[in-house]
């Protein structure tokens, strides 16, 4: 049955953006709604990603990392401690085998790296665009867009929710979410250090969580400062530097002193789990399936896992007599429930690990973390000897 789209993504953002030049790349007539104007997308601001070694490798197989490499600063090295107690963690992409173990990219670099390449030119974007509703027959959808005053429908054989934490698609074709809200924020920043990054990527535990620290290019440093709901409200409203000063106090002095940019976000932090990842013709990814606390950076690798699995579940057969022919239904039910079913050992693994640093090393009781600190110490210091366990964990939070 003729459709308008053989694919419908809600949600143009990083992940939906990127889904999109994976499905073109295979042939997919595809068409992403966003709601945002371009000059006014929110997911391609200021901030930061860390990208990991296995993102960037899958980036790299889209032709995206030509753009972005120019201005994404390697991770050499990632030092893990708990401060106001002794042991450290340090890993380094010479003992991992690799040139880097992830890098760090601005958010916009990677909007312009996907509007930079010829094969956008074979995905429709409507924005911006609401998405309204949708009804489903047999072999096909029927989505329901608004665009200003006027209504239009789209018809497709399969609908994607990119559209991130509470997800309108999601909410359309009942998929629940279960939530668990940390009672904590991040609070983003920039700032210029004293002494040169060289390329590496702190992490440090405090009693409010992790506070991390991560080499950016032209020497500056993106800072992701975790703290309960309470204390962030104080905290983004401090001046520049009583900001820096603030920072110091927990940081330290590794880089020198820390001249604070212009510019602070804070963001409440919430793990978010989609209860289940298809419905009929309809499969979410990226953060509307799962929205996770930045302990260990693991969030948009996670998305990306998701997009680069969904292209090689739906990816059509070829035929020698023309290679661009494209065969089956990227709707087809067994697709998409053995898609489903294959992501979920991932989900558990990378799940369980943020939630887990989130709960031993965040507490609001000086008690227990007055007893948890020195075994905390104590488990830093013995995995930074233990090279086959320490390699384990590197591969996982690299996405390899």
């Amino acid at each position: 049955m003729q459709t308008d789209f053989e694919i419908v993504i809600v949600g143009g953002g990083m992940v939906g953006g990127v889904l999109a030049q994976a499905l073109a790349s295979d042939g997919w007539q595809v068409a992403v709604v966003e709601a945002a104007s371009k000059e006014a997308s929110p997911s391609f601001d200021e901030r930061v990603t860390a990208l990991s070694e296995g993102s960037w490798r899958y980036l790299s197989s889209l032709g995206l990392v030509t753009e972005i490499g120019k201005h994404a600063e390697p991770i050499r090295e990632v030092r893990v401690s708990d401060r106001g107690y002794l042991g450290l963690t340090r890993i380094t992409a010479a003992e991992m085998g690799v040139a880097a173990l992830g890098r760090v990219v601005a958010n916009r670099h990677l909007q312009r790296a996907l509007m930079s390449q010829p094969v956008a030119k074979q995905i429709t974007y409507i924005q911006p665009a609401r998405f309204v509703g949708m009804s489903e027959q047999a072999d096909l959808l029927s989505v329901e867009i608004r665009e200003g005053e006027s209504t239009r429908t789209l018809t497709t054989r399969l609908l994607v929710a990119a559209d991130g934490m509470n997800s309108a698609v999601c909410q359309a074709v009942g998929i629940k979410t279960r939530q668990i809200d940390y009672e904590q924020d991040a609070i983003i920043a920039r700032v210029m250090p004293a002494r040169a990054h060289q390329g590496i990527a702190f992490e440090r535990f405090t009693d409010s969580g992790p506070l991390a620290v991560l080499p950016m290019h032209e020497g500056q440093c993106s800072v992701v400062w975790t703290a309960w709901r309470e204390q962030s409200e104080s905290l983004i409203a401090l001046d520049d530097e009583t900001f820096g000063q603030r920072l110091l106090e927990r940081f330290g002095y590794r880089l020198g002193r820390l001249r604070v940019q212009p510019g602070r976000e804070r963001y409440e932090l919430k793990l978010t789990v989609a209860e289940s990842l298809v419905a009929g013709r309809t499969v979410v990814v990226g953060n509307a399936a799962h929205g996770l606390h930045p302990v260990a950076g693991q969030g948009f690798n996670l998305c990306l896992r998701d997009v680069r699995l969904l292209a090689d579940a739906l990816r059509p057969a070829k035929t020698s007599e023309d290679p661009a022919a494209r065969h089956g239904d990227p709707g087809d039910a067994v697709v998409l429930k053995r898609y489903a079913e294959n992501r979920q050992a991932d989900y558990r693994k990378i799940i369980g690990l943020t939630d887990s640093l989130v709960r031993l090393f965040s507490t609001r009781s000086a008690l227990t973390n007055a007893l948890l600190g020195p075994l905390r110490g104590l488990g830093l210091g013995l995995l930074d000897k233990l090279p086959p366990l320490k390699a384990q964990l590197a591969r996982t939070t690299m996405g390899l």
